[in-house]
């Protein structure tokens, strides 16, 4: 692969140092997009005994869209797709001549496509806490344009979603399933909150969810 680090302050062309990465990994997967099917029990699970002893019912789970039918369309673009919310990897990976070799490290993975880029957004991720070896959350949004607008002016507007994946099962809370509150610092510290309210689909699970990320050092 060929791009760069992002630390001179963004993902597009000129935001980072460029440089070439190649990875040679293999992946356990844990959950994916939507609800996961059994987990398959390997030969080396001694990083995870509870994989061990779960048992799954589920014989054909749903998976779905991070934004549901609209990713087939080329609006409200970028779209986005989380590929792999919660996996481990195994093997290496060499950036700047520098190889990094890891074994049962938490892994996830997604896609971004399309013509545009909000104006403005945020993006959250965690897959590794202490104590709980199958919790992964996912949680982004932002400003966009609305497509289709008249004018000089275009409308725009703020949205966002969480997904929570814990057990094999998917929590989702997004614009049409209940309300939600974004509280996002320009560094340091991110407040999301809200409430689904639904009944219907992955929504049928309601739930109320407050999540809080935050560094340290404002200063980093």
């Amino acid at each position: 692969l060929i791009g760069h680090d992002g630390s001179l302050g963004g993902v597009l062309d000129g935001m980072g140092l460029p440089g070439t990465c190649e990875f040679d990994l293999k992946i356990t997967y844990k959950s994916a997009w939507g609800d996961s099917p059994p987990i398959a029990v390997t030969s080396d699970t001694s990083h995870d005994t509870e994989t061990n002893n779960m048992a799954s019912t589920q014989s054909s789970p749903q998976q779905l869209s991070t934004a549901g039918w609209l990713a087939s369309y080329p609006v409200f673009e970028p779209h986005w797709q989380v590929t792999m919310a919660d996996a481990y990897a195994t093997g290496t990976v060499k950036w700047y001549n520098q190889t990094y070799t890891v074994t049962n490290a938490p892994f996830y993975g997604e896609k971004n496509w399309g013509g545009s880029f909000p104006l403005k957004w945020y993006w959250i991720q965690c897959n590794s806490f202490t104590n709980y070896n199958h919790l992964s959350v996912t949680a982004g949004g932002g400003r966009r344009q609305l497509p289709f607008m008249i004018g000089k002016k275009k409308k725009t507007e703020d949205l966002g979603l969480i997904g929570i994946h814990y057990n094999q099962t998917f929590y989702e809370l997004v614009p049409w399933t209940g309300k939600s509150n974004f509280v996002v610092h320009p560094w340091g510290y991110w407040e999301l909150n809200g409430q689904c309210t639904s009944s219907s689909g992955f929504a049928s699970r309601q739930f109320d969810v407050e999540l809080i990320a935050k560094i340290d050092d404002v200063d980093a």
